[in-house]
This record gives structure tokens, sequence and C-alpha cells, in this order.
């Protein structure tokens, strides 16, 4: 990335959430734009990319379309993860403050999505959650707190639903 040219990240993140750009093409101009994206990992368009390019997508990842990444903190995402379509990936949000304004100080903390995850369409993962290794992140649940390992979550909030084998596929 260029120093000092926040609008040449800015314009690369724009052109990286375009539909109808090859989706192999997209992690390489988010390479440019600061991320970094590992091999074999296929983005389709409709996403939005907020702020500092504060995103690394290991290998063999794959991302469906229309996610939200606000990156105000940093959001890394490892090796084998599958990522549905509208899943928002939210690093940022306030402090509670006092009853003439609720919505206080702003604060941020990084998110970890562990290798092998499947996060499901609609799904939503607030700031400071690591997804831990192998889980299944039902479609519209909300994580608000870290997760065990090889485990399905589901709900608003997201709750351990059910322990996976670590050797369990669908029938």
């Amino acid at each position: 990335m260029m120093p000092g040219r926040k609008w040449f990240q800015d314009v690369l993140s724009e052109m990286a959430a375009l539909s109808l750009l090859p989706h192999r093409f997209r992690p390489a101009l988010l390479r440019r734009a600061g991320a970094s994206v590992g091999d074999n990992v296929l983005m389709y368009g409709g996403s939005t990319y907020h702020s500092q390019m504060r995103l690394t997508i290991e290998d063999d990842v794959f991302i469906n379309q229309s996610c939200h990444f606000d990156m105000q903190a940093p959001i890394r995402i490892e090796s084998g993860v599958r990522v549905g379509n509208h899943v928002r990936f939210v690093t940022s949000d306030h402090e509670v403050g006092p009853s003439h304004r609720r919505a206080g100080p702003g604060r941020s903390a990084a998110i970890t999505v562990g290798r092998g995850t499947w996060i499901c369409s609609g799904a939503t993962i607030l700031p400071g959650v690591s997804v831990a290794e192998g889980n299944i992140i039902a479609a519209g649940a909300v994580v608000t707190r870290s997760t065990e390992a090889n485990c399905l979550y589901a709900g608003v909030p997201a709750r351990l639903i059910k322990r996976l084998d670590q050797e369990e596929s669908a029938p």
C-alpha cells in the first residue's frame, strides 16, 4: 500500500466489492489495499470493507456475497473457513453511556475465526469474539462471546447447541 494514500486503499476496497468483478481478482485487489490474503481464496462480490485494511484471510477460504467487514480492529479468518452470504464481522461498538446519550465512547476489539469453521448466512460476529476451530455458526446467529472448538452455536445471542465430533460430517 502507498503510504499516506488512504484514498488508494478506499478505491481498491470499493472495486473489490463490485459484483461484476470476477471472483479470482478480488483477493489481489484486497492485497493491494493492504489485506493479507492467502492462496485458494474465493470471494464473491457485494461485500463492504471499511476503515483500515486490518484483514487477514488464510488459505482455502470461501466468502460468499454481501458480507460486511468493519475492521476498526483486526479480523483474522483462518484456513478452511466457509462464510455464508450476508455475514457481518463487527469489530466496533460503544460503551453504555449516561441516560442523555446511551451510546457512550466507542471501543473496538479483534475477531478471529478458527480453522475449518462454517459461518452460515446472516450470522453476526461481534467485537472481541474468537470463534474456535471446527465450529458451525447457524444462520442468523449473533455471536457475542468466544466459543469452544467443534460445536454448533445458534440463536440470539448464540449459545452452544451441540458438541460435534472432530471427524463428523454431513450425511
